[in-house]
């Protein structure tokens, strides 16, 4: 009898921890879909940094065998159009261009990590994959996606770089006539490592795990 509830929980354990992984997920992989991240994105403050959402990712006991991992956007961005206002800028109209950025931290054992990247410009349809540094530990990795204005175009009336000539910001003396505007249409996280769970295994352990519950019960 002892034996029997052994292994009888055993096997509970076992399909308990396969019925707790993500939907989509292979040996040594696990694919978290980011919907939080999708949807449509107006830029038209440029005081702001940009359009943001956020999104939360949980690092449990099943994920914490990921060494590295990918952020996978697809999408598409349309230029605005900005103005000068004829004071500190010239008046003339020029093209908004619009950037995307990705942005994350994470806790590792207590240490808080925290990573941002330049923005990449983006004009139409795109698809891209940012790379993530872990190792990742719990309880959580956070991600910030903006889309914001190309801040170093030189397109802009009377900028260079990121601070025109005079010490004013680059946002000052312009006008947005035009936001910029973008919809992110998928968004996922994958996660990569050997130590990460695999279902196909987990499912024959559980499997024998029952089949012997069944063999002791006759």
């Amino acid at each position: 009898m002892r034996l029997m509830s052994a292994v009888k929980f055993a096997g509970v354990l076992l399909v308990s921890a396969l019925l707790a992984l993500p939907p989509r997920a292979n040996a040594g992989t696990i694919t978290f879909d980011l919907p939080e991240l999708t949807g449509s994105y107006v830029y038209n403050d440029l005081a702001a940094f940009g359009a943001r959402k956020s999104v939360s990712v949980p690092i449990d006991s099943g994920t914490l065998g990921a060494t590295s991992a990918r952020l996978v956007v697809s999408g598409y961005v349309s230029p605005g159009l900005v103005r000068g206002d004829g004071v500190l800028r010239d008046a003339q109209e020029a093209t908004l261009w619009g950037a995307i950025s990705v942005s994350y931290s994470y806790n590792n054992n207590g240490m808080f990590y925290q990573y941002a990247e330049m923005p990449q410009t983006v004009d139409g349809p795109f698809q891209r994959e940012k790379p993530l540094k872990g190792p990742f530990g719990p309880p959580m990795l956070w991600i910030d996606l903006d889309l914001c204005a190309d801040a170093f175009s030189d397109t802009l009336p009377g900028i260079i770089g990121a601070v025109p000539e005079g010490g004013i910001l680059w946002s000052e003396g312009l006008e947005v006539i035009t936001p910029v505007t973008g919809t992110i249409t998928q968004a996922y996280l994958v996660l990569e490592g050997p130590g990460l769970p695999e279902p196909a295994t987990l499912s024959l352990l559980a499997l024998g795990g029952l089949a012997m519950i069944r063999r002791r019960r006759r």
